[in-house]
Order: C-alpha cells, then structure tokens, then sequence
C-alpha cells in the first residue's frame, strides 16, 4: 500500500481511537478546534517515522506576527510539512483563509532560506505545503457548500471547482496537488464527520 494512503489511514484510526476512548468532546455544536488535526497527524506520522519532529505555531514575517500552524521536518527522508489547519466550519471564510496560506506557505519558505533562520530547512530536499481540515456533512442533507467541498477532495478538483471562491491567478495554484479524505466513526446522529487533506511540492 501506498505510504501516504497508510498515514492517513493511521490518521483517522488515532481519532477513531480518542473517540472511542473519550467520547465527544465538543459542548452543544459539532465540531472541535483546529488545532486537533495537527496534533493528532504529527502524532502519527512520529510514530510512523521516529526522526521527525514538529513545532507548533512556528513564529515568523517581518514583524514576527505571523505564525504557521505547524512545521513538520522528517531528517529520516529529508522532507518538510508546512501545515495549516482548517475547519469548514464557515465554508466561504474556510476557503478564503485557504487561498491566504496558498500564498503564505512559499513566502515563509523563502523567508526561512532568505534569513538567518535557514537552519529550519537544512537538510530538507522536499518541502511540502499541507492544509489538514475537516467538515461535518448532513446525513441525506441536500447538496451545499459543505458537500461541494466534500466531493471535490474526494474527486481531487477542490482547486478547481472553487477556483472562483479561492481568487487566485493561475501561476498561484499549487501544481498537481494529492488530496486524502477519510470519514470518522460515527460521532452524530445527523452528521458525518470527514478530515480532509490536500499537499502540494513546495520545494
């Protein structure tokens, strides 16, 4: 089996588990915060591969203000993550904010090859950008955004079919992005639970 396909089945097996153990987790709505999908896949993807190592909230920009959610470096296979999370809780703000870190992503990279900070990268033949996400679908809702979404990381065409929505130029787009998606044990009544991913060659 493809590597990448063994992650990300690790990935929702770990939630599968913390559920199974802890149960719901979230007060009065659905949904957990964003920070959980980048816990839980660099918790995983450690495991998998013992020389990686991840920080979050990894401080950066001109005035040092701006944070990426996580930076994952493998020293075994001399590859980077550079993550951002999001839920699509509010889908058209979600799909905004993803089409900001599109273009955030290769401006921290530089930045880190640019400064003194390049140790960050060293030893890095292959960076990667990464956005971890999840959505809640309706059980036999009817179609909308949320299941637009859905469907085209499961088809692998969100670039594409939100193009518009994302607003970028064509030389902004990430080239031949892989996307996984996989749905969670049953948490709701009236919900399904997916956790998306889409990554991208940076470098």
């Amino acid at each position: 089996m493809d590597e990448r396909k063994e992650l990300f089945d690790a990935y929702v097996a770990q939630y599968n588990n913390v559920l199974s153990r802890m149960g719901y987790p979230a007060k009065n709505s659905t949904g957990f915060t964003e920070r959980n999908l980048s816990v839980n896949f660099s918790k995983v993807y450690e495991k998998k591969n013992p020389e990686a190592v991840s920080w979050f909230e990894f401080q950066w920009g001109e005035n040092s203000n701006e944070h990426i959610d996580m930076v994952l470096k493998d020293v075994g296979s001399r590859t980077m993550f550079i993550v951002e999370a999001k839920r699509f809780s509010s889908p058209s703000g979600k799909i905004a904010s993803i089409a900001s870190d599109i273009k955030r992503i290769p401006e921290f990279v530089e930045e880190m090859h640019s400064s003194e900070r390049f140790d960050v990268l060293e030893g890095a033949e292959c960076i990667y950008g990464m956005i971890l996400a999840d959505v809640w679908v309706k059980k036999g809702g009817r179609t909308g955004t949320k299941k637009r979404i859905l469907k085209s990381f499961l088809d692998g065409t969100f670039l594409v079919g939100f193009r518009k929505e994302l607003g970028l130029e064509e030389n902004e787009l990430p080239v031949n992005p892989l996307y996984e998606t996989r749905k969670v044990k049953d948490v709701s009544s009236v919900e399904d639970y997916y956790l998306l991913a889409m990554m991208w060659r940076v470098k």
